[in-house]
């Protein structure tokens, strides 16, 4: 059986506050992506990425006070694309996120649903 509708890109989310994450998870769904997952430590996240079931991610660079590097390598290892989204300013965070497209906490939705459009664009 075929579908008219393309499967949509699956968005990790990395997120170490829980309603964070809720209305994160709520506000990708409500966009028309799919939720690939919601991880809020680097293992549950990695295992995520090497399983090939997301197609971007949203980051927070710090998850519990560990840097979340090793997503952000395992991510651009497989040429995902991810957004960084902190409450740290640009300049603060680890170089490794400085080139990955940023948004500053809080976060407005509108903002939220204009960088996801223009990183994953849907099929």
């Amino acid at each position: 059986m075929t579908s008219n509708s393309a499967p949509q890109p699956r968005i990790l989310i990395v997120e170490d506050e829980p309603l964070i994450a809720s209305v994160f998870s709520d506000a990708i769904l409500d966009a028309g992506y799919a939720v690939a997952g919601v991880a809020s430590k680097v293992a549950d996240a990695l295992a995520i990425i090497e399983a090939g079931a997301c197609d971007g991610a949203v980051l927070d660079p710090t998850l519990f006070g560990v840097s979340s590097a090793p997503i952000a390598d395992a991510l651009a290892a497989r040429g995902i694309r991810y957004l960084v989204i902190s409450g740290f300013t640009q300049e603060q965070l680890p170089d490794i996120f400085r080139g990955a497209p940023y948004l500053r906490k809080p976060v407005r939705l509108p903002q939220l649903f204009e960088a996801m459009d223009t990183l994953f664009p849907k099929k």
